[in-house]
């Protein structure tokens, strides 16, 4: 079936959810990989029409003659829950198996004090479909025996196993996904040069506190915009453990083999890619190509672009002669400056890393 076959009641119900906090920004940005302009006119056609911005999304995107099942991978990866349930009836029965998949989750957020959820607090709660596996278990259990307490892994409050549902009891941040705030999607002003130092400088503790643990670092396997959480005070928390790992230990053992690699492949080295060789360098890595993407609010990969990685696009940039004479220019703008660091760090961090995994991979 293809997306202009949609039946009325679904396509109507699809537009109600994905207007929702206006999700359909985050499909149409990150996972059709339409430009910030196409985004913006998307959004405009909807607003003269005085139709559903959804709507006009899936319109566009049907004249390419994209079919339903597509859009449900999309989905998928968005981790939107009822989305997926929503096309369920008109998806062959072979796509129904990813919504048993326990990585797909939804979270719900509680103001309500009365309800005990935790103090008093906003909290944000999240339900892991068929979670009752070994590996979820010992990793809640692990959580929740404060082995990951750290100003900048995201607290989890509480969990509960006892129901069909898994659920564990999270903080709530108010500041949004770290992707969300860089697209300008919360509704709130674009981060400062300070906020962005400021989050930089915050991830690296969050990664350093994990990958130097007493007894056995923890590779998270999943650094990415998404999941690095801002409070109120644009404080960074890391989240999402569904893909960490126990990291190698004893002193001798640098790396770890992997049968599989998870995670998102742009923030992924192409070593690892090719050898399996699971390391803390890993996560370092993915987290240069955050600090790029915090330095530059350009999305991580793009079809549009002659180069579509980011971390290529910008090395492609630096050797340019404008980027040169805009340098000079600006090189004593202190807010400049700080981008400048950042951009450098991050730079550093992605060819140190290459080298170290191509030696794993080599050896």
């Amino acid at each position: 079936m293809y997306i202009y076959e949609l039946p009325f009641e679904v396509n109507k119900e699809l537009c109600r959810l994905l207007d929702n906090d206006e999700e359909w920004k985050e499909l149409a940005g990150v996972h059709m990989r339409y430009s910030p302009f196409d985004v913006n006119e998307i959004e405009r056609e909807a607003k003269h029409k005085l139709s559903s911005p959804t709507a006009q999304l899936f319109i566009k995107w049907g004249q390419l003659n994209h079919r339903v099942e597509e859009l449900f991978i999309l989905l998928y990866r968005m981790k939107h829950v009822p989305a997926l349930r929503c096309l369920v009836p008109v998806v062959d029965s072979r796509f129904h198996r990813l919504l048993s998949k326990h990585d797909i989750t939804r979270s719900i957020k509680s103001k309500n004090a009365d309800d005990g959820v935790w103090k008093q607090s906003a909290v944000a709660v999240k339900r892991l479909l068929n979670s009752d596996s070994s590996n979820n278990r010992e990793l809640i259990g692990e959580m929740c025996l404060n082995q990951y307490r750290h100003d900048n892994i995201l607290p989890l409050y509480g969990y509960s196993l006892g129901g069909p549902e898994a659920c564990l009891v999270y903080q709530y941040m108010s500041g949004g996904s770290l992707e969300k705030r860089l697209r300008c999607r919360t509704g709130h002003p674009p981060l400062t040069w300070p906020q962005r130092y400021k989050i930089a400088h915050g991830v690296a503790r969050g990664l350093q506190y994990l990958h130097t643990m007493e007894g056995t670092p923890l590779i998270h396997g999943d650094i990415k915009p998404g999941n690095i959480l801002l409070d109120q005070c644009i404080m960074p928390k890391i989240g999402d453990f569904g893909l960490a790992r126990k990291g190698p230990y004893g002193e001798d053992r640098t790396h770890m083999k992997v049968s599989r690699v998870h995670g998102t492949r742009p923030y992924l080295p192409d070593e690892y890619l090719r050898s399996h060789y699971l390391s803390p360098a890993v996560d370092v890595f993915s987290y240069g190509v955050v600090m790029l993407e915090l330095a530059t609010a350009l999305p991580v990969m793009d079809r549009t672009r002659t180069v579509q990685l980011l971390r290529d696009y910008v090395i492609q940039l630096q050797n340019r002669p404008a980027f040169d004479l805009e340098r000079q220019l600006l090189k004593y703008d202190e807010e400049y400056r700080e981008m400048m660091e950042i951009m450098q760090k991050s730079e550093v961090i992605l060819r140190k890393y290459e080298v170290i995994l191509w030696k794993y991979e080599v050896y």
